[in-house]
């Protein structure tokens, strides 16, 4: 059911699309707030709630390129969160292009995600500059225990961890596959 604009702020517009409940806050006013207490009304009614922002500029022509922004934020939080266009990093690319198209441009070869140690030492030794000190750190491994983690990783994936082409396809593959619809 929809959110009743009424429990809002007078000048808060809100509509549903596409299953997402849209609220555009005008400059004016406080976006958390508004936020906090939309998603108060929905989890009430069991919906788990992602928010996201973007403070857009108040021309016209720029409010549709704002909205997609504030949608995607809500794609990448987490159930709960809130996250705003500026916090969003390389997942910004989420918005470039649509799902099938940006899940074949990180299309990993091989079957890493079959394997979540592996996945999470990809994810950790990439964070990590590639250092294998750090890494092992952070794992709580040995550090032969990592270099033959990353040659398996290495032998799933077909890719290079000492090229930079293939680290940086890997770690954005890593980074945008779990926020891509994959139905």
């Amino acid at each position: 059911a929809p959110l009743n604009p009424w429990m809002l702020p007078h000048s808060v517009l809100t509509t549903v699309w596409q299953r997402d409940h849209v609220l555009l806050i005008p400059s004016g006013i406080a976006p958390r707030p508004v936020i906090d207490r939309a998603r108060r009304l929905l989890e009430e009614r069991g919906a788990p709630v992602r928010a996201g922002l973007h403070t857009g500029s108040s021309a016209l022509d720029a409010v549709h390129e704002g909205w997609l922004r504030a949608r995607v934020a809500a794609r990448a939080a987490a159930p709960g969160e809130t996250r705003d266009w500026t916090s969003l990093g390389v997942l910004r690319l989420l918005r470039t292009a649509p799902d099938d198209a940006l899940a074949d441009a990180v299309r990993i070869p091989g079957t890493l995600h079959e394997h979540p140690d592996l996945e999470t030492t990809a994810r950790t030794y990439l964070d990590h500059a590639g250092s294998v000190q750090e890494t092992a750190r952070a794992l709580n491994v040995h550090r032969q225990t990592l270099y033959h983690r990353l040659r398996r990783i290495e032998e799933l994936t077909s890719l290079s961890l000492a090229n930079g082409q293939d680290r940086l396809t890997l770690h954005l593959a890593l980074t945008l596959t779990p926020h891509l619809d994959h139905s």
